[in-house]
């Protein structure tokens, strides 16, 4: 069931007390901290929660293929689809935490979080365009 706005405002307001549990202008990049990270901690739960509703979505998908012209469902059907409700409704409740977290976030660093975009290239990548740099450094205009 949806939160109504008093109440995603009572848990951004508990949130923001148990962070500023550390108190002191010398604790204020440890607060900033501590609202990053339950950021990522609640996009990467959200992400978590998709992929599983996916993984059901497509089990869901067998099944009713498998049971193709049939007029009632499995309990093996009946039981996914229980399940992928339910995960629906905790998605529902991770995606409003993640909204109290954004709200945390922007209070103690004074912006919006966004996640930071993994890296491309990779370690053997990396190592190659050390080498062609170092390579170039030393080259003289005769070369």
């Amino acid at each position: 069931m949806p939160r109504t706005n008093t109440e995603l405002k009572n848990l951004v307001d508990a949130k923001i007390a148990v962070i500023d549990f550390h108190e002191g202008d010398s604790l204020a990049y440890l607060r900033q901290q501590i609202a990053r990270d339950a950021c990522y901690t609640s996009k990467n739960g959200i992400d978590w929660k998709v992929q599983q509703m996916s993984e059901k979505k497509a089990e869901l998908s067998i099944l009713r293929s498998e049971n193709a012209g049939s007029e009632v469902t499995s309990k093996k059907m009946s039981s996914t689809f229980d399940i992928y409700n339910r995960m629906n409704d905790e998605l529902k409740e991770l995606e409003e935490r993640h909204q109290a977290d954004l709200k945390v976030h922007n209070h103690f660093v004074g912006e919006a979080w966004t996640p930071n975009k993994k890296s491309k290239v990779t370690k053997s990548q990396q190592k190659e365009l050390e080498e062609i740099d170092k390579l170039l450094a030393g080259l003289s205009p005769r070369n």
